[in-house]
């Protein structure tokens, strides 16, 4: 232990495959503050070619394999806090509770993707006028 707050960021599928980790978690008073990005589901996978290439259906059951856990809930049977957040503000101000701790956004796959497109056409264009 590093007796300093330690901050993690991680996505549903990867929190649900790793939670045997939050063992003991609390018993040894681990400053850590899991900011936990919930979208049902592989969202890293909505940005590949088969996301718009193939059945939606089979790429749900493939790629984005939403799993329709309660996450929350895991996270309290280990003894963590659990904050669910909705906006920046939210999210700042629960980052600044001490001591373990979940951390849930929820957020849409869609939009997420969306929102990269738009924030690469940006950058595009900003680099071509450059």
């Amino acid at each position: 232990s590093t007796n300093r707050t330690t901050f993690l960021l991680i996505g549903d599928l990867a929190f649900l495959h790793d939670s045997n980790s939050l063992i003991n978690v609390v018993a040894r008073n681990i400053d850590l503050r899991i900011i936990l990005v919930d979208n049902c589901g592989g969202g890293i996978f909505s940005f590949l070619p088969q996301a718009t290439s193939m059945d939606s259906s089979k790429f749900e059951k493939v790629f984005g394999t939403p799993h329709n856990s309660d996450l929350m809930l895991l996270a309290e049977a280990h003894g963590l806090k659990t904050t669910l957040v909705t906006t920046l503000e939210q999210l700042l101000e629960a980052m600044t509770i001490e001591g373990p701790q979940v951390i849930q956004i929820s957020t849409d796959r869609g939009e997420n993707v969306r929102v990269h497109e738009r924030i690469n056409q940006m950058v595009s264009v900003a680099i071509r006028n450059s």
